[in-house]
């Protein structure tokens, strides 16, 4: 999911935009914060790809290698998990204040 998202980033708020609306799909078209939270989406995204990368190489893969970076990616999760959970109770109160 990594590389797809960092794809989308990869053209451009505005030229990613400015297609979308040339080809009449408005509803494709990224807000601000919809850009923003894309961005926020790849740095939470980019340590498991990393470690995916990793773990999927041909080299000689050492337990404790994998054991690491188990640790790491559950500091990683819980913390997304946190910040997911702070945007899903901010979102339903921008709901409710419209």
């Amino acid at each position: 999911m990594y590389r797809q998202v960092a794809a989308v980033l990869e053209k451009g708020h505005n030229q990613l935009n400015s297609v979308s609306r040339d080809a009449g799909h408005n509803e494709c078209v990224f807000t601000h914060k919809e850009w923003e939270q894309l961005t926020e989406l790849t740095e939470i995204l980019l340590p498991f790809k990393e470690y995916t990368d990793i773990l999927q190489g041909e080299e000689v893969c050492i337990v404790s290698l994998v054991s690491c970076h188990a640790m790491s990616l559950l500091h990683v999760a819980l913390t997304s998990r946190l910040l997911l959970r702070s945007f899903i109770l901010e979102e339903t109160h921008n709901l409710t204040l419209v």
